[in-house]
């Protein structure tokens, strides 16, 4: 990674998908993944992916390294200036990829994509570990919204981006455990689509309110409901 000012970004939802963090952050680069302490993963009243402060729980996500002109970029897509969200800084526990793993997100996205791009630095790589033992880093940026805090519905568009978020996850190391029990919370609140890998029974249909999480063919878990307006952040 450049040794240039830059801040470290923690990332949980559809910015766990490196094609559009790629996009949106064409100078980020992949730092590793993390866990954020104390902190339960939802989806909003707005219908999007938020942490909120709760003992006892922890959220994972990836670590970015992001520019001045990249975390501007991030203020803008998450909405800051329209109180969609607000910039926090926490420590979280980042296991750091090799070095040989850490590159633009750019690089991950070409042709053949994450897998290939994983396959052809580990198959290459002196280390026989994809990452370094976890330590504690702080004043991480982590977007949250205590404005929008209620539990709400995600949107199929969203749920399509987290699904890709997903699967770039889990490959790059992100238990699929984590998102499998996302979906199972005992109060049914949560509402998010989980990958065909997982290999979910397909014999599981939770109802909760007034919606269901179904399994496909495949094993996967997809929400259907009723949408409900939301903006675009």
């Amino acid at each position: 990674m450049p040794d240039l000012p830059a801040q470290l970004y923690f990332a949980y939802g559809s910015n766990l998908w490196l094609q559009q963090m790629a996009s949106r952050c064409p100078e980020s680069y992949y730092v590793g993944r993390a866990i954020l302490i104390d902190h339960r993963w939802q989806i909003n009243s707005r219908g999007f992916a938020n942490v909120i402060p709760c003992s006892g729980y922890n959220v994972h996500g990836l670590v970015y390294q992001v520019s001045v002109d990249d975390e501007a970029r991030l203020d803008r897509n998450e909405g800051v200036h329209s109180g969609a969200y607000t910039k926090s800084y926490h420590s979280v526990v980042l296991h750091e990829a090799i070095e040989d793993l850490q590159l633009p997100t750019r690089y991950f996205v070409q042709d053949g994509g994450l897998d290939k791009a994983v396959n052809a630095v580990r198959s290459g790589s002196r280390s026989h570990e994809p990452e370094q033992q976890g330590r504690i880093r702080s004043n991480v940026l982590v977007y949250l919204s205590s404005r929008h805090s209620q539990w709400g519905t995600a949107r199929d568009e969203y749920i399509d981006r987290m699904n890709c978020g997903i699967r770039d996850a889990v490959t790059l190391g992100i238990p699929s455990d984590f998102f499998e029990n996302t979906t199972k919370e005992e109060d049914r609140r949560v509402k998010v689509a989980i990958v065909e890998a997982f290999q979910i029974p397909k014999s599981l249909v939770v109802e909760g309110d007034g919606a269901h999480l179904l399994t496909t063919e495949h094993g996967a878990v997809r929400f259907s409901a009723k949408a409900q307006p939301w903006d675009e952040v």
